[in-house]
């Protein structure tokens, strides 16, 4: 009498046995139980060497794969991507022409970035390229594993079993999201909040204190202000201003902003009003209001992540938030964030282990019965990235705490 049909059989009711079915579970329980007490003769039941796979086929990397797909992965919108040949660091260079301001051709003035104007018969004018290099560090790897024991068949631990592939799916995708998110924060717990190295007064990346101007700016704002209409406006203005490695003004015009998760309805909340209440008092002393119809002074979009509590600590984690352009470059294609991968290598990586051995008279040892080393079996998933900060244009951050 076979238990099964086939292999594809085994792994179906493995599956309904891990979603919860008694009926399947009580299937695969009793024929370990036989197997194990000499009841049954494995090559009857499945042949040994598919049944790990089987269940890792159509069970664990299918939830997986449909797991990592449904979660949001907020770095896409907060980062450029770069694929590395290996692990070392990377040498990226950013050529700029050596045309600056205006020139002249022919005589006609041109503003930098765009063609000379050139006359019938007359040569074409040469310009070269002037370099910076920047030293980025190769991708990492990650990974986890999940180990059962040949116990936990016996005691229907299947909640063990069934949850590998959403956590695993979730700690990648967090992985990821850290390796951007870790760029700007700081990873030393004993001095939590921003990276020195990339946010700070010195670099120009800290909120400053800005006056109302009542044109953008209708209230003073604070340095590292608290998240607000204002404060978000001010951000953006402190960009403007701002130039980048070669003294060009810096243009974003479509930002995102990273807040704590418990601050994301408020952001967005600001960032969709239609219209922004003023008041003022007047010389007679009558409070006057009006409805500011202009909204934010560019394209914002928000994402949220738990990692800015974490990593921000008790001090700031509930109320820093953090500007950077959206895909990780500025209108003329500088690159701020970055995150790597490994050319070929850019998806997770599942596997599975089956070290079972073989029984003393012959045949596989089922993957079920556990390794040869302790009885167990496992499953792994490998996942290779990165994450560098190529230039800090566009980039203002606030504590949120007002100083």
């Amino acid at each position: 009498m076979r238990f099964f049909e086939n292999e594809d059989d085994f792994g179906y009711c493995l599956k309904e046995a891990i979603q919860g079915s008694r009926a399947s579970q009580g299937r695969i329980k009793d024929v370990i139980l036989d197997l194990r007490n000499g009841k049954a003769n494995f090559q009857e039941a499945l042949v040994a060497d598919q049944t790990i796979t089987q269940w890792f086929n159509q069970t664990i990397a299918p939830a997986y794969e449909q797991a990592y797909a449904e979660l949001p992965d907020i770095t896409e919108g907060i980062s450029s991507e770069k694929k590395m040949n290996d692990f070392r660091p990377t040498q990226l260079l950013e050529l700029l022409p050596t045309q600056a301001g205006l020139t002249e051709n022919a005589g006609r003035k041109i503003p930098e970035g765009t063609l000379p104007h050139i006359p019938e018969l007359t040569p074409y004018p040469t310009f070269g390229y002037k370099a910076r290099g920047r030293w980025v560090e190769g991708p990492g790897k990650h990974g986890m594993r999940i180990q059962f024991s040949w116990e936990s068949f016996i005691n229907d631990n299947w909640d063990a079993l069934g949850r590998f592939p959403e956590d695993a799916a979730r700690m990648t995708r967090k992985t990821k999201e850290a390796m951007v998110i870790g760029l700007l924060m700081s990873l030393d717990p004993a001095t939590p909040g921003f990276n020195p190295a990339v946010i700070s007064d010195a670099l120009g990346t800290t909120l400053k204190a800005r006056n109302a101007d009542n044109q953008m700016i209708f209230s003073n704002v604070a340095k590292n202000a608290p998240l607000s209409f204002d404060a978000i406006n001010a951000a953006i203005r402190q960009v403007a201003e701002s130039r980048d490695a070669w003294g060009n003004p810096v243009s974003v015009s479509n930002f995102t902003l990273i807040v704590p998760t418990s601050l994301e309805p408020v952001a967005n909340l600001m960032l969709s009003a239609s219209g922004i209440e003023r008041g003022f008092t007047g010389a007679n002393g009558d409070t006057l209001k009006f409805t500011l119809a202009a909204g934010i002074a560019a394209n914002v979009k928000v994402v949220g992540t738990d990692l800015l509590t974490t990593l921000g600590g008790s001090a700031q984690g509930a109320a820093n938030w953090i500007l950077v352009p959206t895909g990780g470059k500025t209108n003329n294609g500088r690159e701020t964030l970055l995150r790597t991968s490994l050319l070929g290598y850019e998806q997770p990586d599942l596997r599975v282990s089956n070290v079972t051995g073989t029984y003393l008279g012959g045949g596989a040892v089922p993957s079920t019965e556990g390794s040869f080393d302790n009885d167990d079996s496992q499953a792994r998933v490998r996942y290779v990235c990165g994450g560098a900060v190529v230039n800090l244009d566009g980039i203002v951050a606030s504590t949120g705490r007002g100083a």
